[in-house]
């Protein structure tokens, strides 16, 4: 492999990862119908019906981050097709923010699949969330 292959992969690899965590920004930054979808139109889950988290009010107690951390992971596995192997860890519960801290990691397909990490904060009084990529 040439020195310019090299470096054109790298930026690539790059440009993936900036694209993914923009994506997941925009994807867990949204907030899903509130109406429960029938059990029988699965196929919704998957459209812009489906898009994005469930509402986060009301989420402060720990049996409710469990909840959270199994939303974030199916989001992301429904609506990030360029990553697999999706784990969540819950980091930091901030109570003086009200904020919740979880750390993310997955593979990128078709990628040497080394896991590739993000931090992400959700804000629960204003329900905003940030996403970074894990240096």
């Amino acid at each position: 492999m040439s020195l310019l292959d090299s470096f054109s992969s790298t930026e690539t690899t790059g440009s993936t990862k900036q694209s993914i965590c923009r994506n997941l920004e925009m994807v867990l930054d949204s907030r899903r119908a509130i109406f429960e979808l029938p059990e029988h139109s699965s196929h919704l889950q998957s459209s812009l019906y489906g898009y994005g988290l469930k509402s986060l009010h009301d989420c402060r107690h720990s049996a409710r981050v469990s909840d959270i951390i199994v939303d974030l992971e199916q989001t992301i596995q429904r609506f990030e097709p360029r990553l697999e192997q999706v784990v969540i860890e819950l980091n930091r519960v901030d109570e003086h923010n009200n904020a919740l801290s979880f750390h993310i990691e997955a593979v990128i397909k078709g990628e040497d699949g080394e896991p590739e990490s993000f931090d992400t904060t959700i804000n629960l009084t204003n329900a905003t969330l940030i996403i970074e990529e894990h240096r």
